[in-house]
């Protein structure tokens, strides 16, 4: 052919030519962005500037099935490469703009080749030829990428070679004789390939590429990725668990990744920081290949540049030696965001959650099946309120209050992320717990720790009833007896109409007589109903008081107008609709001669009333006759003292209720005939109140201040009727008719002057003391104008705190008699010659008092130490200090003062306040709750570590710092119990009377082993030792606290004495230092290698008096102040109670220590088992200090608590069962399924016998327990309202995607969720008023929430609100009150912040200069100035050296002169094309 003519030279470039090219320059520098970041640094921030382009976008994708109706999926049906047909050839797919082109060009020219070889010329497929074994390279999935390395020494200058990524190609169908499809069963078809799947791994990207299948077969035309879990799930075992990654919709992570986030997210390393491990990793690389590749052009480019010193000089050859030179250029290696480059992209937060939440989830069966199989012989119970503060909050709501967390004696048993600490969502908890045991074999617990063991009692009693059973009663720790029913009475119950008109007739029979006009009837009435039941009574009882031998119990929730033996032919809800009461029952209760007597009787009568509103909807009020305010009334109970009906009955008659909390908290009393237990436990209540009144009746009323009371008589002043004592004094001698412009002899004669001694609380109002003048209107502090105690007596020219100097006129109604002044009262108890209950209601009364008194509760001594001396009981003096000034000194350097009065049941039994929800009260007549205020968890100070040093040898294992109140969280440390006992105890003073005491005490400690004693339990659930301690209340700083908390320590816990002699002499010999000094140097290793043991309530009693003897008045050198303030013997007296009624004491042989091993010295170690401790300072702690994730949805909270649960207790498995640590993974199932197939080919493959302590949990039936977040019970759904998730109806409200989870996994159609919407808060304060139930003697607001609660769900529209419970609206009542608690305090400073106010305008006036200094544009980058390093006299760094190694790396093999030119990129731009023809070898002229 003829010789082509040479092409002519290039024309110059025009001038426009170069202009153009050097803007297109000038674009490309200003484009350009810094290294270390993919976003543009010239362009201002938006708000979408800030989201992460390259991860999130894909947040909250669904995962990918892969499964469709036979239209195919990704690329769809006839969109793949080539069809199984072989029809006519597509491409393979389009290039998403997420992919570079030179990428898509690697995909479509060198990966679709490899993956579509034909069988010669056939239509059928051949596997590739990865999946083919040869010598040169075994068979595998991976097509990898050939190192840069040797690209580089080929002198392939193209940076794509180093970005080349590895590819999983994943073929199902060459890896089964058939491939099935997971729905039929059938053959599948092949129905073209998938576009390949990134895949983000540790440090690189992958792709994963498979093909789709398709089901032709009639019924079912389902379509598969080759990865989706279905088709995945019917391969073979091995197959499965080669696939490396797990995929969502649009991408995937690998599978060392998720291992990555899921151990370290159990290590305080959140999705957040593992994305943070991620970029490091993967720009990590990025940067090394960039260094290789400009590493190998140093090389290139000085090996030409030195060719002459190579010639001369003994040098060895570099790498580029083996080929020939020729100039050439070097493309820019890019950065690592560059989108048509390298293309690095690492997932964002978002994503990284949204996998791990379901990669555990995917899990989380395995998980709760594991921990539903742990035996449990002992219960710890315990609220974490720190771990809440990981989670996210919404409206500026926290959603959940804390973390209730449940343990056995080494595992975590159960986590439940709770919205208040209310106990019916608690119940199905331990109920699954309870039920679980029974399933698989275990025991039930033998004790359960919790820190408010009253509280918490009728919880655990729900779920675990042998823990009840066998147990003395706890009243008889206080000598009371059981009441029980004299055998003649007759309990009867009336099922007919006509039984009921004949019987309750013959009872308001008087009333029919028309000659007794004042005739009238006295009836104890009580009413019960089924838990489930929201309106009405199921049963109502009477017991009159003419007829003491007879109680009626009438079943009213079936009555109707026909006769009970008709009633089968009627549904129970057409029995409702017929409702009407009998006309002797009706009589009974709307007669006003009809006197009804209980406790809260009135509430009973107002739930009957709206069960009946045809019949009862005309009585406006009812006869009734509340025992607590009779029992007030008659100046027998004190005001804030305990009045229910339990409470009267021991301290009036000496006896104590035998109830089973189970009978009353039940849905039995609607199903006859009533159980014998249902008809005791009703009969009994009516019974008590018919003795209990008729005791009270017959005492005589004691004296109250009135305006002929003695003068010089010591009052208390109330701030209002039934409140808080304002101030101390006394009558007046001198009562004049008018002092202070206020009247004091008035017609009703209820005025008296009183001298004041003692202020209590300064800002109380004088409220007849009002201000005139409009001067004196103006100071006062009150909004209704009257004076304030510390106004009067600044008036008077004296000090609040001064010991007297004024007087004040007061209502005779707001003066009581001074407690304080009053002798103490003679310790009493029921005698064992005291009446029978069915004649002490008979008693005569009792004469009238001469003296001014007050009642007391008394609370004897142990019965068994009062047993061997009764004169010698002994009592703590809780009186108030001797002076003013010394009780302002104790104010001021220790605790604020106690509440006047006592401290309430309220006050240590509401201490689920700490969740930020509030406390409340719950009258259960109406149903009405009452807003109090609480103390939030900031509020409480550090625990010292001087404090740990000295309790942590109880044996409970903390760690760290503890807060005052003795949790890990902030939590109270309330006891559950009434510490308001009566202050009335009095120490022993004589040297004499101690002696005494302590011989009683060694007395009870020698005959504690004696077998005829029998040992008392009065109960199974105990309180933690150390927060029992943590109860007092003391300063920190008083000299005698440390003395006292090891006196304390030595009387409650006694040594093991064989065990405590054998680490003696091992201190003594290795460390010269005796027990007792090693225990005040290290009292934790002590407390590891001696058991102790704390003894019955008989010797703990007396023998903590004997501490609170010595110590509580014991005063500090420096300040003289007493160690117990009034607060502290109020605590230190509850902390008495605890162990008289046996919270504190061991149970009789149960187990609290197990061998953990031998030390080096040959003692052994022990773990203690006592107490919630190890709850707080493991999970508790745990948890707390290693969650990753802040600011975590409820999602993600709950999916980390599932892998922490694991975590634990396989660490807790391999610690406590063969003494060394967890070194494995956490794939329970991975697990599982190995040692059920060692097992099961255990003749064929060794190693089952490393499984044999293994519990396989796949071996068992599935458990049915909940953890986390549970659904709500029944009985609640229908009691407030609420829809369950399953019967809610078609369609659901659609809620987005963390609100939809939420409600699933609650069971309800709305997720159940505090007010955290700006709409749900408006109608929360709009319609809260319409619920208003009464004000109590506090002056606090009570309301019907959960009548509230009702309407509101009936409502809630999914958007502006959802459901909700009483509790959620009682917690946030705690914030209502805050609110206006804010404003009233802003109220009594109006005019200073009026002034404040003012004054902040000012300096904030808009015309004054804003200096220009504050603010500068964003600073440029700025290089040192001096100190330049000089290469010739200083030492180069390796980073700024140019020279070549001394040891070059070798060539790689020259190219086959036969091979064919390589063309790896067809369509690379220009650049790359030219490196590439610049690779040829010229000694071969072949290409590379």
């Amino acid at each position: 052919p003829p010789i082509a003519a040479p092409a002519p030279p290039p024309a110059p470039p025009t001038a426009e030519e170069l202009a153009l090219a050097d803007l297109r320059a000038t674009v490309r520098k200003s484009s350009s962005r810094p290294f270390f970041t993919h976003r543009n640094v010239d362009v201002e921030d938006s708000d979408a500037s800030d989201e992460e382009s390259n991860g999130d976008e894909e947040a909250g994708e669904l995962e990918d099935t892969g499964s469709g109706n036979g239209k195919g999926s990704g690329n769809g049906k006839g969109k793949g490469s080539t069809t199984a047909g072989g029809g006519k050839k597509r491409r393979w797919f389009v290039r998403p703009r997420s992919m570079a082109r030179w990428l898509y060009r690697y995909f479509i020219d060198e990966i679709h080749p490899k993956i579509t070889l034909r069988v010669n010329t056939t239509t059928t497929f051949a596997p590739p030829e990865i999946y083919k074994e040869t010598l040169a390279s075994p068979a595998t999935f991976w097509l990898r990428a050939a190192d840069p390395t040797f690209e580089l020494a080929r002198r392939n200058f193209v940076p794509t070679a180093s970005w080349l990524p590895d590819v999983y190609v994943f073929l199902p169908h060459f890896l089964v004789k058939m491939l099935a499809c997971p729905s039929c069963g059938r053959a599948l078809d092949k129905n073209g390939l998938v576009p390949p799947r990134r895949i983000c791994d540790v440090d690189r990207v992958y792709y994963v590429v498979t093909w789709q299948y398709y089901c032709r077969h009639d019924g079912c035309k389902k379509t598969y990725r080759g990865w989706s879990k279905a088709l995945l799930n019917s391969l073979p075992g091995a197959v499965q668990h080669a696939f490396p990654a797990v995929l969502s919709q649009k991408r995937g992570l690998s599978n060392n990744v998720m291992a990555m986030l899921r151990v370290c997210n159990q290590h305080k390393m959140g999705p957040a920081g593992v994305r943070h491990l991620l970029i490091e990793a993967h720009t990590l690389r990025f940067n090394r290949l960039q260094l290789q590749y400009l590493e190998a052009a140093l090389e290139y480019v000085d090996s030409t540049e030195r060719t002459v010193e190579r010639a001369t000089e003994l040098r060895q050859a570099t790498l580029f030696d083996h080929f020939d030179r020729a100039p050439i250029t070097f493309p820019p290696f890019g950065s690592f965001s560059d989108a048509e480059g390298y293309g690095g992209q690492v997932p964002g937060d978002r994503y990284l959650t949204e996998m791990l939440e379901r990669g555990i989830e995917a899990e989380e069966g395995d998980a709760d099946q594991h921990t539903s199989l742990l035996p449990m012989d002992q219960g710890s119970l315990d609220d974490s309120y720190k771990f809440t503060k990981h989670l996210a909050s919404r409206g500026g709501i926290q959603t959940y209050s804390g973390l209730l967390s449940i343990t056995g004696k080494f595992y975590l048993r159960q986590q439940l992320l709770a919205l208040t600490g209310g106990h019916e969502e608690r119940i199905p908890l331990l109920k699954g717990i309870a039920d679980s045991l029974r399933k698989y074999g275990h025991r039930q617990p033998e004790v359960f720790f919790s820190d408010c063991p009253a509280k918490d009692k009728s919880l655990i009693l729900s779920a675990f009833p042998s823990l009840g059973e066998g147990l003395t009663p706890m009243a008889a720790a206080h000598g009371l007896l059981e009441l029980k029913m004299h055998a003649l009475v007759k309990i009867s119950v009336l099922t007919s109409v006509l039984d009921i008109d004949r019987l309750v007739g013959c009872v308001v029979s008087p009333l029919l007589d028309q000659s007794r006009p004042a005739a009238h009837i006295i009836v104890s009435l009580d009413a019960e109903w089924n838990l489930s039941r929201t309106v009405g009574c199921s049963i109502l009882q009477l017991a009159p008081h003419d007829m003491p031998d007879h109680i009626f119990l009438i079943p009213v929730s079936y009555f109707g107008l026909i006769d009970w033996q008709f009633c089968d032919l009627f549904l129970p809800c057409q029995l409702h609709k017929l409702a009407q009461l009998p006309p002797s029952l009706l009589l009974l209760l709307t007669s006003d001669r009809v006197f009804k007597v209980g406790s809260k009787v009135k509430g009973d009568l107002t739930r009957l009333k709206k069960q009946f509103v045809k019949d009862l909807a005309c009585v406006d009020e009812f006869t009734t006759i509340d025992l607590k305010d009779f029992a007030s009334e008659r100046g027998l109970l004190e005001r804030g003292e305990k009045g229910t009906l339990d409470s009267m009955i021991g301290k009036f008659l000496g006896f104590y209720m035998e109830k089973d909390e189970t009978v009353r908290k039940s849905n039995e009393w609607e199903r006859l005939p009533l159980s014998q237990a249902h008809q005791k436990y009703a009969a009994l209540d009516v019974y008590g109140s018919r003795l209990l009144y008729e005791h009270l009746a017959h005492t005589a009323r004691l004296d109250l201040v009135n305006f002929e009371t003695r003068l010089g008589t010591p009052v208390a002043v109330l701030t209002h009727e039934g409140g808080e004592i304002a101030a101390y004094g006394t009558v007046a001698a001198n009562q004049p008719k008018r002092f202070a412009s206020v009247h004091v002899k008035t017609p009703l004669r209820n005025r008296l002057v009183v001298d004041i001694a003692t202020i209590e609380i300064p800002a109380a109002a004088a409220l007849l003391h009002l201000s005139t003048a409009r001067s004196e209107a103006k100071a006062a502090k009150t909004k209704a104008g009257a004076f304030t105690f510390e106004q009067l007596a600044l008036r008077a020219n004296c000090k609040s705190s001064a010991p007297a100097g004024f007087s004040i006129v007061s209502q005779v109604s707001l003066l009581l008699f001074d407690q304080r002044t009053l002798p103490l009262p003679v310790a009493t108890g029921p005698s064992p010659s005291s009446t029978s209950p069915r004649t002490s209601a008979a008693l005569p009364p009792t004469p009238s008092f001469s003296a001014p008194s007050a009642p007391t509760t008394s609370f004897p001594l142990d019965p068994a130490l009062a047993a061997l001396d009764p004169s010698t009981a002994i009592r703590v003096d809780l009186r108030a200090p001797t002076s003013a000034s010394e009780e302002a000194a104790l104010r001021a350097a220790e605790l604020p003062p106690a509440r006047k009065g006592g401290v309430t049941i309220e006050d240590v039994d509401d201490n689920w306040e700490e969740f930020e929800v509030g406390d409340w009260e719950e009258e259960e007549g109406e149903r009405g709750f009452e807003f109090q205020g609480g103390r939030d968890d900031d509020d409480h100070d550090e625990r010292e570590e001087e404090l740990m040093a000295l309790m942590e040898d109880l044996g409970l294992g903390f760690a760290g710092k503890r807060s005052r109140s003795g949790s890990d969280d902030g939590a109270a440390d309330d006891d559950g119990l009434d510490d308001s006992l009566d202050p009335s105890h009095h120490i022993p003073t004589s040297t004499s009377e101690t002696e005494r005491l302590i011989a009683q005490l060694k007395t009870l400690v020698e005959a504690r082993d004696d077998p005829n004693v029998p040992a008392q339990e009065f109960t199974r659930i105990k309180k933690d030792l150390f927060h029992a301690f943590q109860m007092i209340p003391m300063s920190t700083t008083h000299g005698m606290r440390p003395t006292f908390l090891r006196m304390l320590r030595d009387h409650i816990l006694v040594w093991d004495p064989v065990i405590r002699a054998k680490v003696d002499a091992v201190c003594r010999k290795e460390f010269n230092l005796s027990f007792d000094q090693m225990l005040v140097k290290n009292p934790k290793w002590i407390a590891r290698r001696c058991p102790r043991y704390v003894p019955l309530p008989s010797i703990l009693v007396p023998a903590i008096q004997l501490v609170y003897k010595r110590c509580g008045d014991a005063k500090d050198a420096t300040t003289h102040l007493p160690l117990f303030s009034k607060k502290a013997w109020l605590k230190a007296n509850a902390v008495l109670e605890l162990a008289r009624e046996g919270f504190l004491s061991d149970i009789v042989g149960l187990v609290l220590y197990e061998e953990a091993g031998k030390d080096k010295y040959g003692l052994m170690r022990y773990w203690c088992c006592r107490g919630t401790g190890m709850l707080e300072g493991g999970p508790h702690g745990d948890v707390y200090r290693k969650f990753g994730a802040l600011n975590a949805s409820p999602r993600l909270a709950l999916a980390c608590l599932t892998d922490h649960r694991t975590s634990y207790n396989l660490q807790s498995f391999a610690k406590h069962s063969f003494g060394v640590d967890w070194d494995y993974h956490h794939n329970l199932s991975f697990i599982n399924r190995t040692s059920f197939l060692l097992n099961y080919l255990s003749e064929n493959i060794s190693g089952a016998d490393a499984y044999r302590y293994w519990t396989n949990g796949d071996l068992y039936e599935r458990t049915k327990e909940t953890f986390g977040i549970c659904k709500l019970p029944e009985i609640l759904l229908t009691r407030l309202g609420m829809k369950s998730y399953e019967n809610a109806g078609a369609p659901l409200i659609k809620m987005n995607s963390s609100d939809n989870w939420l409600r699933r996994r609650q069971g309800v159609a709305l997720p159940v969720l505090p007010p955290n919407t700006l709409a749900a808060r408006k109608y929360y304060f709009q319609t809260l008023p319409s619920f208003f139930l009464s004000k109590t003697s506090t002056g606090k607001s009570s309301f019907r929430l959960e009548d509230f609660a009702v309407r509101w769900n009936s409502t809630a529209d999914g958007v502006d609100r959802v459901y909700i419970t009483a509790e959620l609206l009682a917690a946030y009542g705690k914030i209502w009150d805050r609110v206006n608690n804010r404003r009233a305090s802003e109220d009594l400073i109006k005019e200073g912040l009026a002034e404040l106010k003012l004054s902040a305008s000012v300096v904030q006036n808009p015309a004054n200069l804003f200096p220009t200094f504050i603010t500068s544009p964003r600073p440029s980058a700025l290089d040192p100035s001096s100190s330049v390093l000089n290469i010739v006299e200083s030492f180069i760094p390796s980073s700024l050296s140019i020279s070549i190694t001394k040891s070059s790396p070798l060539p790689s093999a020259a190219p086959n002169a036969q091979s064919e030119p390589r063309t790896l990129f067809s369509s690379l731009d220009d650049a790359s094309r030219l490196n590439t023809e610049l690779a040829i070898d010229s000694s071969s002229g072949t290409s590379r």
